[in-house]
């Protein structure tokens, strides 16, 4: 994921809505709101679930299993991470009235400050280790397929794909928005039509990466995580359920980020 800047709606529903006091349907539409839920499921499967269950098995005996894991960690770290920093280049974290408290907020407004460097250099780091744990866990599927329940080996492999295509879908648009930006940088002043048109491809590609690294985020990564939640307070068979909500909360997602204009901001 490369770095990304968004407006929230059309400057007049900004405007008309103050940052203090607001309604929890306000609230509900912020990208924090959706970040920190999926952060939350992040954090729990990566960091209290999965070790106690990965420690107990012989499989991390295996090398090529320590380095699916690695991989799987990183990149959804990496996801954490950049998702945060999206909204927070653009100033809609900020906005929240916790941020807005002295070393708290000047905290922020450093990193702030420094987030284009960083969600570039996470970025690049996520797709890496995404490749890495998809390849790691097709082999392992592939060499350990009489250990594994078929079912699992099927739908872990269909959730690397899916994975794979958002990240090669997010790094193909934003290839295209940076080439479209130096484009835009060369034409004539006086070429309005034709830079009109070249901004008009540069915000489509900007959203497309927008929208594929929060699939990313919270189909490709929180699904399964939300199958062990279901599974951990005794409702494996909502494993349907959940999948259902992560997509939908996904969508949501998408639409806080961007903004039901679906503008993006031109830096």
């Amino acid at each position: 994921m490369t770095t990304t800047t968004m407006t929230t709606t059309q400057a007049a529903s900004s405007k008309a809505a103050p940052d203090n006091g607001q309604s929890k349907e306000e609230r509900a539409r912020s990208p924090f709101f959706f970040w920190a839920l999926f952060s939350i499921l992040a954090v729990w499967f990566l960091f209290i679930y999965a070790p106690p269950h990965l420690l107990e098995r012989k499989i991390m005996e295996r090398p090529l299993f320590q380095l699916h894991m690695l991989g799987a960690y990183l990149i959804y770290i990496a996801c954490i991470v950049n998702t945060f920093l999206v909204p927070l280049s653009a100033g809609r974290v900020a906005n929240s009235t916790f941020l807005q408290n002295g070393s708290v907020s000047n905290m922020f407004a450093t990193l702030r400050s420094h987030s284009r460097s960083i969600h570039a250099k996470v970025g690049t780091v996520g797709n890496i280790a995404g490749v890495v744990a998809l390849v790691g866990g097709l082999l392992l599927n592939i060499f350990l397929f009489n250990e594994i329940e078929t079912g699992f080996i099927i739908g872990i492999s269909i959730g690397g794909l899916f994975q794979l295509k958002f990240q090669y879908r997010g790094y193909l648009a934003i290839l295209k928005y940076k080439k479209l930006k130096q484009e835009i940088a060369s034409l004539p002043k006086d070429d309005d039509e034709r830079r009109a048109n070249l901004m008009q491809e540069r915000d489509e590609a900007l959203r497309i990466h927008i929208r594929a690294m929060i699939d990313l985020f919270g189909s490709a990564c929180s699904i399964p995580a939300a199958m062990r939640l279901a599974d951990k307070v005794g409702l494996p068979a909502a494993n349907i359920l959940v999948t259902v909500i992560c997509i939908v909360l996904t969508e949501k997602y998408k639409k806080a980020v961007i903004g039901s204009a679906g503008q993006v901001k031109r830096d």
